[in-house]
Order: C-alpha cells, then sequence, then structure tokens
C-alpha cells in the first residue's frame, strides 16, 4: 500500500519531476563515478560460529555459504541467512564483519537458537452444516528437531475427535551437504464415512487402516519436494447402517509417488503465489495387496491480488489408470470446499474433475492476539464425477455450487460461515473452524 501511495503521487508531479530528468548517457556516466568511489569488499578470511547447543555447526556453514578466500557478499549472505531462519530453530541469526584494513575481514556468525528443540502445534476441527452434519476433531502435532549431527527429525501427528488420526515420521537427511532424505513413517486412521444412495438414504461406514511405509526423497530448495516410496496396511471397513458396505479385512500394499511445490504466501488465505501437488498411487499384489490399481490425484492452486482483493483460481483431478478402485478408495466431492452445496460424500466415483474461482477481500484486522484478517468472498464451484456406481447418486453433466461466506484468520485456525446454493435446490449453510480450502 505504501509503494502505491508513492507511485500515485509521482504520477500526479509528473510534469514537474520531468525537468530533473537526464540522458541515459548522462545517469551511466554519474552512476560508474559512484561506483568507482565504493571501497571494494574484503576478502573473507574466515568464518566463525558462535556456539550453539543443538544445530550442528556444520550444517549453518553449508546454508550461509559463505567462502574463505572469496569477496564478501552481503547480499547473497543476507539471503542465505533468511533462508535459515525460516527453517524455524532460532530465534534470531545476525553475523558480524570484523575488517583488518588491509582488504581482509572475517565473518562471526551468532546465531541464537530457540530454547529446545520440541515444537508443538494445537489444531481445532469443528465442522456443522446445520442439517444434522458435524463434526468435532482436536490435533497435537510435535516435532524434534536435532536428534542427530545431520538434522534428523521426528514429527508426530495426533487427531482424536470423530476421526481418530496417529501418524509418525522421521526424517532422516543422507548427508550434511545432501538434498537426499529417507523417512520411515507409521500409520492409525479410524474414522466414519457417509455414503448417499440413489433415494437420498444415507448410510455410514467405519473405516480404519493400520501400516506403513518407507519413502526416500529430495528437496528442492525452498519450493518443495519428491518423494518415493513403498507402503503396506491393513484395512478394515464396517458398515453401521444398512449392508451395502461389507464387514471386511482388506490387504493394501504398493508404490508412492508424491510431489509438492509450494510457493504460496499463506497457508489460509494466500494473497501470492502458486502450489502443485500430485499423488500417485500404485496398488501390487506383489506387496501384499488383494488387488491391482493404479490411482492419481492432482490439486494447482494460482493466487491473483490488486489492493485487498484476491482471486484464488484452483484445478483438481483424479482417476484411475485402466483399472477399477475399490470402493473405500474412491474420490468424493460434497461438503465444504468440496462442492459445498451438496452433503460430505455426497458422490463417490473413480474419476474426478473438480474446478473453482474464489475471491475474497479482506475488509478489516482482528483485534491483537485473536488472530489477523477478516475477509468477506465468493466462490464458484464446478465437477464431473465419472464411474460411478449405479447405487448412488448419478452425476449427470456438470454439477455446480455458488458460495457465499464470512471468514476470519484466527489463531485457532481459519474460521468459515457459508451458504451454498447449487443444482436440483440442493444448499447447505456451515460453520467451520480449522477447516481450509
Amino acid at each position: 500500500e505504501l509503494i502505491k501511495t508513492g507511485e500515485d503521487v509521482v504520477a500526479e508531479h509528473e510534469e514537474e519531476l520531468r525537468s530533473f530528468a537526464v540522458s541515459e548517457q548522462e545517469y551511466a556516466a554519474w552512476r560508474a563515478g559512484v561506483d568507482a568511489r565504493k571501497k571494494p569488499e574484503p576478502i573473507v578470511r574466515s568464518v566463525k560460529m558462535t556456539d550453539m547447543k543443538w544445530v550442528n555447526p556444520e550444517v549453518m556453514r553449508d546454508l550461509l555459504n559463505v567462502k574463505p578466500g572469496k569477496p564478501f557478499d552481503m547480499e547473497a549472505l543476507h539471503k542465505n541467512i533468511d533462508r535459515v531462519y525460516a527453517r524455524g530453530d532460532f530465534a534470531s541469526v545476525s553475523y558480524d564483519l570484523i575488517n583488518d584494513g588491509q582488504g581482509h575481514a572475517d565473518v562471526v556468525v551468532s546465531p541464537n537458537e530457540k530454547d529446545g528443540r520440541d515444537f508443538v502445534r494445537f489444531g481445532l476441527g469443528l465442522y456443522s452444516d446445520f442439517q444434522g452434519d458435524s463434526s468435532f476433531n482436536a490435533v497435537v502435532s510435535l516435532r524434534r528437531a536435532w536428534l542427530n549431527r545431520l538434522d534428523a527429525e521426528w514429527r508426530t501427528d495426533l487427531q482424536v475427535g470423530q476421526d481418530n488420526l496417529l501418524y509418525s515420521e522421521w526424517y532422516q537427511p543422507a548427508t550434511l551437504e545432501s538434498a537426499f532424505f529417507v523417512a520411515p513413517y507409521a500409520l492409525f486412521l479410524d474414522q466414519f464415512r457417509d455414503v448417499y444412495l440413489q433415494d437420498f438414504a444415507k448410510l455410514r461406514y467405519q473405516y480404519g487402516q493400520v501400516g506403513g511405509g518407507l519413502e526416500l526423497g529430495s528437496v528442492f530448495g525452498r519450493w518443495g519436494e519428491v518423494r518415493v516410496g513403498v507402503t503396506r496396511s491393513k484395512i478394515r471397513t464396517q458398515s453401521d447402517t444398512i449392508f451395502i458396505i461389507p464387514d471386511e479385512n482388506y490387504e493394501h500394499g504398493g508404490y508412492t509417488l508424491r510431489t509438492i511445490y509450494d510457493q504460496l504466501d499463506n497457508t489460509h488465505f494466500p494473497h501470492d503465489g502458486s502450489s502443485v501437488r500430485l499423488n500417485f498411487f500404485k496398488s501390487s499384489q506383489t506387496m501384499g495387496a488383494d488387488t491391482d490399481y493404479e490411482r492419481y490425484d492432482f490439486r494447482a492452486l494460482k493466487a491473483f491480488t490488486w489492493s485487498r482483493n484476491t482471486v484464488l483460481a484452483m484445478v483438481r483431478a483424479g482417476g484411475a489408470q485402466d483399472t477399477e478402485l475399490p470402493f473405500y478408495d474412491d474420490f468424493t466431492l460434497g461438503g465444504i470446499f468440496n462442492l459445498s452445496a451438496y452433503p460430505k460424500g455426497y458422490f463417490l466415483g473413480e474419476r474426478m474433475v473438480y474446478g473453482s474461482l474464489l475471491t475474497y477481500r479482506r475488509f478489516s484486522d482482528m483485534p491483537k492476539g485473536l488472530g489477523r484478517g477478516i475477509y468477506g468472498g465468493l466462490q464458484l464451484e464446478m465437477a464431473r464425477m465419472g464411474k460411478v456406481n449405479e447405487a448412488f447418486p448419478p452425476m449427470d453433466g456438470a454439477a455446480t455450487s455458488v458460495n457465499a461466506y464470512l471468514a476470519a484468520d484466527t489463531v485457532l485456525g481459519p474460521f468459515y460461515l457459508m451458504a451454498a446454493y447449487g443444482d436440483t435446490d440442493q444448499s447447505a449453510i456451515y460453520m467451520a473452524l480449522g477447516v481450509s480450502f
């Protein structure tokens, strides 16, 4: 906003300022004279690090990338300090440049570590459509950093409520300077899922999964990462209502591919940047699975902002590669930010295409300590589901939903009040806390 104010003032006084203009040649000569009077940057003689309790100094040296014998590059060092600070291990990172007066200098870096290497995050998921469908989940995430000299991390996510989840992963870099890592993990999931029949009767079944896997991956700076791996687990389904969902045990196993590119500037209310995610799973009987099938899920986001107005474009696509998916691995549409006018899980099928245009405007700030901004917005959603089971509601053509909402970026997560209207007079009203698009 300050930059825009400056541009507007310059535009108002353009004719007055024009008298100060000079030719490109005159400006280049003046610039060269200024540069000639600058002292050359000193040659780095040594790089020293103050004592740290958790972080390996060799990792810090590699990340800061200051090389003895090379000219000191302040701009590059500042960028690398920002990159180090973004890791979340430090309260601050500063440095001193000690010149010897003869063209050489020592760089002394002073990282100020946070009080511990344990990071805990609490979350809350509260959802209701005011039509009898509601859920509550509490989430806690623990991350322990620097468990060995290679910066190993152990992360555990625990969720309790309607959906119970335990996910624990050990993240082990290969070497100090390598972007490659190995990540074994364990998973426990216990949740209730709703399915709608053609006559609009709703059935519910319980889905449970216990297993784990091993992934190998590579980090691409601050852009994202790619992982490939193997997984093996046991699945159990148990019907709570109608017996169309069998009470059975299934063997689940295969190969995974996950790629993430994320340059959004905010997780819940982005104003700039983009994000792309691709998940691919190949179920294989050689890995102990009951059936062979291939499943992919793609999602992309792009944010555009001018002044206080933001437009967020989103596309999703999912399907099976010339195979049939088991019912528990089908795609679903319905629920908030997923064809919002329809109940959660209303559409179920093996192929899915979804598009959304979401616009919002920040029109107020929240009281300090409670959150950031308050937003108002509109959303248009369109989707098509393919290969739908005959027992479930068919999707003829594209289904749509038009949504209006108020939102707040609170310390407990995003809060939404939404009204949605769709085809065949479908409508819904939502209140959600801790639920993202």
